[in-house]
Order: C-alpha cells, then structure tokens, then sequence
C-alpha cells in the first residue's frame, strides 16, 4: 500500500486573489490533488489558507508552499508564511 510522503499547496498568485491547490505525492511517485480553492489576497485571507491547509494536512508528512511569483503581489503571503514557520 502507498503511503503519503510529500504535501505541497501550489499557489498561483495575482494582484487581487491568488489559488492554491492541495496536493500529495506517494510512495510510489504519483501525485494527487487533493483539494484547490481562490482566495482575496489580503491578511485575513493568508490566515484561512492556513486553516485550509491545516485541516487537509496529514501530521508528520512533510508540507511545502510554492507560489508562482508575479509581480511583487506574492511577498505579503510570503512573509506571513514565512513568518508563521511555514516552508
């Protein structure tokens, strides 16, 4: 049976919103997207994607962000992950 190995919420990032998809990577290399949604992209919003991706994380399974870096718009969501000792 496979087991889950890597997480990663890939984040596609605008001026006004950015979309995050949850996805997994097992044990025998295929990957799987487990959930994706849009978000405003202001403060408020990085704290329910935190609370997203908390309760579709696995414990003890790695979780890694990836944001698509467009203009300057994804500094603030990256700090504040950054900052909240998100990878």
């Amino acid at each position: 049976m496979a087991t889950i190995v890597k997480q990663n919420v890939g984040i596609d990032q605008s001026k006004d919103c950015f979309k995050a998809a949850f996805g997994t990577l097992d044990s025998e290399q295929r990957s799987k997207v487990k959930s994706s949604k849009r978000f405003d992209n202001n403060q408020s919003c990085f704290k329910r994607l935190v609370e997203w991706t908390d309760k579709l994380n696995l414990a003890g399974t790695p979780l890694w962000f990836t944001i698509e870096t467009t203009g300057v718009y994804y500094e603030g969501l990256t700090y504040f992950l950054h900052e909240g000792g998100r990878q």
